[in-house]
């Protein structure tokens, strides 16, 4: 078999959520092919998927050293930090990442649960306002978030 097929293997298993068959194909492409940006972000988000947080972290992290530019490695390195209970590391990965973020309404989302669940609550909410206002969909899904319940809370009051 070729390279070349190995990585359409690799990007196929993942499309059809064939997780770990997706991590098989990744780790028998040689290291140079394996380090790139698009195969760590199969692995990534394969681990991501099967909740595999310090394996996943590994590889974001990984992915924020080789592209720094790429929002992808540090979105997904601080939700990591996050499910490992290391809720400040994770809002700090995102600081690190702002310049590459402040675009990307997810990353004011993510901010925002972090910020709640450290005890923000006023810089959560605007936060908050900010994902809301970049991306309509936020304005539904932060009021079943367990992360934000300290917020919600707070308006009910």
């Amino acid at each position: 078999m070729s390279l070349e097929h190995d990585i359409r293997s690799a990007e196929g298993y993942f499309e059809l959520s064939m997780f770990e068959e997706a991590l098989e194909e990744v780790k028998n492409l040689p290291e140079e092919y394996r380090s790139t940006p698009p195969m760590l972000s199969i692995a990534g988000h394969s681990l991501l998927t099967l909740k595999r947080w310090k394996q996943a972290l590994e590889i974001f992290s990984l992915l924020v050293q080789l592209s720094p530019t790429n929002p992808d490695g540090y979105l997904h390195a601080a939700f990591c930090l996050h499910e490992l209970q290391k809720t400040a590391e994770a809002k700090e990965m995102l600081l690190v990442g702002a310049i590459h973020l402040k675009g990307n309404a997810v990353f004011y989302y993510n901010l925002a649960c972090y910020e709640c669940l450290l005890g923000n609550l006023d810089y959560a909410e605007e936060l908050l306002e900010q994902a809301m206002t970049m991306d309509a969909h936020f304005k539904t899904s932060w009021l079943s978030d367990p992360d934000l319940e300290p917020l919600r809370e707070r308006f009910l009051k």
